[in-house]
């Protein structure tokens, strides 16, 4: 089963019928977004803002990890749901 997957510059997440969706915004700044039992859609969204384009790198680790890196913020996603966040400095 696949975990991870990197789409438009955006870390998703799949597992347990939950989907976690992460990605870069604004300077040194990550979004974070989740939904049960679908998918997660741009038209619905607290944040309406405009920000700076930032790309992000992402590095997927099999099926156990994946990080991704905004400036100098990283989080890191376990596949039993954990979140991690740190300065990636």
């Amino acid at each position: 089963m696949q975990y991870f997957e990197e789409r438009d510059g955006k870390l998703i997440f799949r597992y347990n019928g939950e989907t976690v969706q992460v990605e870069a915004w604004g300077q040194d700044s990550l979004r974070v977004r989740s939904r049960v039992l679908g998918e997660i859609s741009e038209e619905c969204s607290a944040l309406t803002e405009e920000v700076a384009v930032h790309d992000a790198v992402i590095s997927i680790q099999g099926e156990d990890s994946a990080e991704i890196t905004n400036g100098r913020i990283k989080a890191v996603l376990y596949r039993h749901c954990l979140l991690y966040t740190s300065d990636a400095a």
